[in-house]
């Protein structure tokens, strides 16, 4: 497949980023409008009709809200599929704030022209420290890898996959603590998924 150099320009319903050429939405995984990334296009990855998939090759010139991705699986390419449990991670939180209310805004707009101004999306953790905020840990069971008789984890992207994780950072530390022990009770009485 032949690389490409393109200007992200939107964030798709999925949160992912979008260079638009020709009338035709490039959805780009990992990406931020503003952004000049190389990537790959992926015949075999038609999001939609006026969608095509592409693979990240690599950032030319980064966002200034783009921020190093605490959790360890989330953009893991090169290391295997990257994990699906969560996504913008990659983006400061302030910005994820701004995107999150202007998407909110053109749904609005769209459904209903003559509605009052979005009021601008208010942090549901502190600004400085956004993690640990999901309540509901969830995770999936998969089959064996490694020593362990089960695999836990989130989905790998756009697929059925399980991407064994270590940690969660965006899951409540409690949630995480009985979600593991679970999983290691799993494992000693010989459990499989």
């Amino acid at each position: 497949m032949a690389e490409h150099m393109l200007e992200t320009d939107s964030l798709n319903d999925d949160g992912d980023g979008a260079a638009h050429v020709a009338r035709r939405a490039i959805v780009v995984p990992f990406t931020i409008p503003g952004e000049r990334v190389r990537v790959r296009l992926e015949r075999a990855r038609t999001v939609s009709n006026r969608q095509d998939g592409a693979t990240l090759i690599e950032v030319i010139r980064a966002s200034p809200h783009r921020v190093v991705p605490r959790c360890p699986h989330f953009d893991r390419v090169e290391a295997g599929p990257p994990c699906g449990g969560c996504a913008w991670q990659d983006i400061e939180y302030r910005e994820q704030l701004r995107l999150k209310t202007s998407r909110v805004a053109r749904l609005v707009r769209a459904a209903l022209p003559s509605a009052p101004a979005t009021l601008p999306m208010l942090p549901s953790t502190p600004q400085e420290s956004p993690w640990g905020f999901r309540n509901k840990v969830h995770f999936v069971f998969g089959p064996r890898r490694g020593r362990d008789s089960v695999t836990m984890g989130h989905y790998a992207r756009d697929s059925r996959d399980v991407v064994p994780v270590r940690e969660c950072p965006v899951h409540a530390a409690a949630g995480n603590r009985a979600a593991f022990a679970l999983r290691d009770a799993y494992v000693r009485a010989g459990i499989t998924a």
